[in-house]
């Protein structure tokens, strides 16, 4: 698929300075800006169909809200881990 001017989109990435600030609220145990974080990581990652990842931050936006601290950090590992399986598609796809 290409843009009007000719160049392909450009994939949507988690950027490093997102799942910094997301490690941030987890390990401060500041919730409610998780819960804000995980919202907006779910929706970029629907608008650019990237399912799994929006799944896991939806998970990980519900757990937050309803303060499942049991929970969190292991959702807080499935949502690195789908940035990072994204991020290794997006480079097989580049290559």
């Amino acid at each position: 698929m290409s843009s009007a001017g000719g160049k392909r989109p450009r994939p949507f990435r988690p950027s490093p300075a997102k799942m910094a600030t997301l490690a941030r609220n987890l390990a401060e145990h500041n919730l409610q800006a998780l819960q804000t974080e995980a919202h907006a990581l779910k929706g970029l990652a629907l608008s650019t169909s990237c399912t799994a990842l929006a799944d896991a931050a939806r998970r990980l936006e519900a757990a937050a809200q309803n303060a499942d601290r049991t929970t969190i950090p292991h959702l807080h590992s499935e949502l690195l881990h789908e940035s990072e399986r994204l991020r290794r598609t997006i480079q097989e796809q580049a290559s």
